[in-house]
């Protein structure tokens, strides 16, 4: 059962049934919100999708800053490489060489962060980017 139902300035639409909502161009699945509420966009296992996001968008955060357009509340990964911020290198945790931890409480003589050097729980760590006094 498909539904559009207007409510007050806004309007709902979906399925009230156990099943997943798709919208489809051409024949072909384009976005996809799973019964459990995973939004899945472009066609699945194609690896030429484009998402294209005009604006800000935020991951995790109630409210997207408006002097970023990328927002992430969490650790995050670039080319295989985990990126996060704390006060200290890991105690726990598996990282992989490259992991990059940035320091939350920079201070004069200290250092920027602290990067993986060897893999492993918590694998080996060493400090990088001295700051001048």
């Amino acid at each position: 059962e498909f539904i559009i139902e207007p409510q007050g300035p806004s309007t709902k639409m979906g399925n009230y049934t156990n099943s997943d909502l798709t919208l489809v161009t051409d024949d072909t699945n384009r976005l996809t919100i799973t019964k459990n509420g995973h939004i899945h966009l472009g066609p699945k296992g194609a690896k030429d999708a484009q998402v294209s996001v005009n604006g800000k968008l935020g991951i995790g955060v109630n409210n997207v800053s408006t002097d970023v357009d990328l927002e992430v509340s969490g650790p995050i990964r670039i080319e295989n490489k985990k990126f996060e911020v704390a006060s200290n290198m890991p105690t726990s945790g598996l990282y992989n060489i490259g992991d990059i931890v940035w320091n939350d409480q920079p201070k004069p003589t200290g250092y920027v962060g602290w990067i993986c050097t060897k893999t492993g729980t918590p694998g080996l760590w060493k400090s990088f980017g001295q700051i001048g006094n």
